[in-house]
């Protein structure tokens, strides 16, 4: 099988879909690290909480690490088909070790933990190649605000879908009424989604004016020399501390879900549940954010009013799953609309803020974005630690999961999106 070959122009929009629909695939896989892989590992898969945690940590800070040296290689090499090759030869190495993370884990004991995490790395390995050529991509397809809007809404409604698969996924990982029956539906779920990453990533690469820009760099591109143009884009740290909070501690509440749904709702199947309520509220709500960035409002208020709304969110949450569980759908969408703001912007900041940066007058695309990338995982990464670090001392010293899942899941997130409002409102 080789990936889609488009032959003529193709129109604006379709190439938007196109290439948005990268963000199906790449959703699946990152929606999967961070809800479902945790859980899947210690809850059924029984790997201790703190290996699971290492594992999966060590493997998105690798992930990190990597998006930056194929950022400063690609930008160095400067070949105008490399984006391309980037995807065409990382979709399928991930696609295929992420299924085979579900079926190794379930295996016996022994081999499986080492296994496990080889097969995590390698995974991240392959996301680490589209990741970069994908996310480069978004900066030559948003030539101005409107467009990085567009783009930018129309890969969060893929991103959604894949989330939304993830959530169905979980629910019927946990339907059977026996562990192997659970690994089993785990197993077939993940070569489904395996077979998704490589085909919408290799759909992505129809898209072939969106590539490097010129190769005046092959050869002759000091990484000091690029960093230090970055650092000293005011707009650009910016946006890496809030990626960085956003990643590391806002997504502490994602990373929760099958804990927070078994400490007050009494089933980790809520998380299936819940993840498809907020799925919903993102797809519902990503057509009028984009209006709005048509219509001119500024992503800045969109930002802000975004991390508001995550944050009265998720303090109504944790209330009314206590004393009103009907009530708790509500805040369900709230905190997804909020999400669908953040992430919208976040991304079309980095599409305007790359361009626009004196760098890209030199044709760096592909190294921002991967040391954003880098941040973001790296991020991620210390996260999950902090969840697996969080829920193992409780266990250590006996503590109930319920206070710990608050603190993790709800107090930290909420503070990390009043900081993002604190950055927004000094630029």
């Amino acid at each position: 099988m080789s990936p889609p070959d488009l032959a003529g122009p193709v129109h604006r929009r379709t190439r938007q879909l196109l290439y948005a629909s990268g963000n199906f695939g790449k959703s699946l896989v990152w929606a999967a690290f961070d809800t479902v892989l945790f859980f899947y590992l210690t809850s059924i898969a029984g790997i201790p909480l703190a290996l699971a945690g290492a594992i999966i940590m060590t493997a998105l800070v690798w992930d990190g690490f990597g998006d930056l040296v194929i950022g400063y290689w690609a930008d160095r090499t400067g070949r105008k088909d490399f984006l391309r090759t980037l995807l065409v030869v990382g979709a399928p190495i991930c696609g295929t070790a992420f299924a085979a993370v579900f079926h190794v884990a379930a295996a016996a004991p022994g081999w499986r933990i080492v296994a496990v995490a080889l097969l995590c790395w390698i995974c991240r390995i392959g996301y680490t190649l589209c990741d970069v050529a994908h996310n480069a991509m978004l900066v030559t397809m948003s030539a101005n605000e409107r467009d990085a809007s567009i783009v930018s809404g129309l890969r969060l409604m893929f991103s959604a879908a894949g989330a939304a698969a993830v959530g169905l996924a979980l629910k019927a990982g946990l339907a059977p009424p026996t562990v192997a029956g659970q690994q089993a539906v785990f197993v077939v779920c993940a070569i489904m989604g395996g077979i998704a990453y490589t085909a919408t990533l290799w759909a992505a690469t129809g898209v072939k004016d969106a590539s490097l820009g010129s190769e005046r760099h092959a050869g002759t591109l000091r990484l000091r020399t690029a960093l230090a143009a970055l650092a000293a884009t005011a707009s650009y740290r910016r946006l890496c501390l809030i990626i960085f909070l956003q990643a590391g501690v806002t997504s502490l509440f994602m990373k929760s879900l099958p804990f927070f749904g078994a400490s007050f709702f009494g089933e980790a199947a809520w998380a299936g549940d819940a993840i498809i309520v907020m799925t919903i509220a993102q797809v519902a709500a990503l057509p009028v954010l984009m209006m709005l960035g048509r219509r001119g409002v500024s992503t800045r208020t969109l930002t802000q009013g975004s991390h508001a709304l995550t944050a009265l969110s998720l303090i109504g949450l944790p209330i009314s799953a206590m004393y009103v569980p009907l009530l708790a759908p509500v805040a369900l969408v709230g905190i997804g609309v909020g999400l669908s703001g953040m992430n919208m912007t976040v991304w079309a900041n980095l599409a305007l803020i790359v361009r626009n940066m004196t760098v890209v007058q030199a044709n760096l695309h592909a190294l921002p974005v991967g040391l954003f990338l880098a941040i973001l995982k790296c991020a991620a990464g210390i996260g999950s630690g902090i969840l697996a670090f969080g829920l193992s001392w409780g266990q250590a010293y006996g503590m109930q999961q319920g206070p710990i899942i608050l603190i993790v899941a709800i107090a930290a997130p909420f503070a990390s999106s009043i900081a993002c409002i604190a950055l927004t409102r000094r630029g």
